[in-house]
């Protein structure tokens, strides 16, 4: 695809469409605690959506969603936190 080389930026996403409040819903069912949110008074007026033009060419996939990848993460996490060393489950 583009050599050797990686590009200096690349946005990393896959096609799931998901929010900030939904990915934030996500990691706090991992670690069993609501996420609490300030609200601005005024709502952002745009979405983000990265462009994954780059990101598919280089890397075609399959995709992990971000369920699956956000709990494999945090089992991994976890386990440094808690001094076991790094957990058993595999990268995501």
């Amino acid at each position: 695809a583009l050599g050797d080389e990686m590009p200096p930026i690349m946005n990393v996403a896959s096609g799931e469409v998901l929010g900030v409040k939904d990915m934030c819903d996500q990691i706090g069912l991992c670690l069993n605690r609501a996420p609490v949110f300030d609200r601005v008074p005024t709502p952002r007026t745009f979405d983000l959506v990265p462009d994954t033009t780059l990101c598919r060419l280089v890397m075609p996939g399959p995709y992990t969603m971000f369920s699956e990848g956000i709990a494999g993460t945090v089992k991994e996490w976890l386990a440094v936190e808690s001094g076991d060393g790094v957990g058993d489950s595999e990268p995501t």
